[in-house]
């Protein structure tokens, strides 16, 4: 997905520069009725983040317009065309002092450090913790519980 998009920004001649931001989304779900766990899931998603950027002039003034967007699955080529125009144009009308942008060399990474508790554990010991409250005429009917990383 990475690549199409890559591609069809630097295709796309109405922009003068774009930022592509990539989130990987991993969560964790518990979900309680009446005091049991009924349901847990495990959730990935992976979304872009998308900025263009356009510079442009009026009556001798340049500016820096952007405008953003995301994507959380994959598309045409004809429907993220579609996009990037549409935030081209959006980018047109907001006038900030021109700037500069920042030239990217590489894709930068960096690694998260594993999470120090498997996160179903880790759950269940919170809803434990709000269920020691209940009383014989006040308990909690239902209860949900996320863990979500980025």
């Amino acid at each position: 997905m990475i690549k199409q998009l890559i591609k069809a920004l630097k295709d796309t001649k109405s922009i003068t520069g774009w930022l592509i931001d990539e989130v990987e989304t991993n969560a964790s779900q518990a979900f309680y009725v009446m005091q049991k766990l009924e349901t847990k899931r495990q959730v990935e998603t992976t979304e872009y983040n998308i900025t263009v950027y356009k510079e442009f002039s009026e009556q001798g003034v340049t500016f820096t317009g952007s405008s953003s967007f995301a994507i959380s699955h994959r598309l045409s080529l004809k429907d993220l065309n579609q996009k990037i125009e549409e935030a081209a144009y959006a980018a047109s009308l907001i006038k900030n002092k021109h700037y500069d942008l920042v030239v990217g060399t590489k894709k930068r990474s960096w690694n998260q450090k594993p999470f120090p508790f498997e996160p179903f554990d880790l759950l269940d010991k919170i809803a434990v913790t709000f269920f020691a409250e209940s009383k014989s005429n006040l308990r909690f009917n239902s209860f949900e519980l996320f863990r979500t990383t980025t």
